[in-house]
């Protein structure tokens, strides 16, 4: 069968003399990426200290906020539109391009902004939402400190078989590079989906790698009384993670064009 080849395939670039060259790719577009995104969107950053600053500071700010009725759905909104904005403009700088990557390139994909929160909305939400059933189904109480480590070792796992935030992130990309619009957007959902399942085996593994190294990293920082700090680690280590599935993207779609772009 095409799939399991497929699989055997994804799993070519795990081996060491090709992980060798997969990673020196990575760090040059890590670099790349970063500096890239630093250039043009370090004031979200500067908006997100600020943000919390605010909600910190009680006695000038926090008042304020209190006359919202609604104050957790815009606290909970916030978070929402940044981590959709952070991750669109990373991906928009790891990808390759032949546009200059300057403010102008970044407005040209602002309805594709759009685009992509309305495919999360109406595909993806769903996904997640049976993922947290599961998660809930599966972990015990974890107030209780025996079942904690449990409750890692699940949540790390669901997260790997689930795979809801790379696939996202592989719509995004198929949708940049398509022409836009409802009929490429749902072409793009199918395609993703369509990448994630035959090529299941490299999703799973670097999922479930990074799940626990960065899980053990926030325990680390726990442990020494900076848990405050974890938001801001995963933001650092977020253009890692991306460029690994844009780059693997990038290969599979020129290994595999007619696969997706079959339509």
């Amino acid at each position: 069968m095409y799939i399991v080849d497929s699989w055997k395939e994804s799993f070519e670039i795990l081996k060491p003399r090709f992980l060798k060259v997969f990673f020196l790719i990575l760090i040059k577009s890590v670099i790349e990426t970063c500096k890239v995104w630093f250039t043009y969107f370090w004031w979200l950053i500067a908006i997100h200290i600020l943000f919390n600053v605010a909600l910190l500071n009680q006695a000038i700010y926090f008042k304020i906020f209190l006359r919202f009725k609604n104050f957790s759905y815009f606290f909970s909104f916030f978070y929402l539109l940044f981590s959709f904005l952070v991750s669109f403009t990373l991906i928009l700088s790891a990808r390759p391009s032949v546009k200059r990557k300057t403010f102008r390139y970044f407005w040209d994909y602002k309805f594709y902004f759009l685009l992509t929160i309305l495919g999360i909305v109406t595909v993806y939400f769903p996904l997640n939402f049976f993922y947290g059933e599961m998660k809930d189904l599966l972990m015990p109480n974890i107030l209780v400190p025996k079942n904690y480590i449990y409750f890692k070792f699940v949540k790390v796992l669901l997260n790997a078989i689930f795979i809801y935030r790379p696939i996202i992130w592989v719509f995004t990309l198929f949708l940049l590079d398509s022409k836009g619009g409802l009929r490429n957007l749902f072409l793009s959902v199918y395609r993703s989906f369509k990448m994630v399942i035959f090529n299941y085996p490299f999703y799973f593994c670097v999922t479930l790698a990074l799940g626990f190294f960065l899980d053990a990293v926030f325990l680390i920082l726990i442990y020494f009384g900076l848990g405050y700090m974890n938001f801001y680690i995963s933001l650092l280590f977020l253009p890692v993670y991306l460029c690994i599935f844009t780059n693997f993207y990038v290969k599979r779609v020129h290994e595999q064009f007619g696969l997706y772009f079959s339509e």
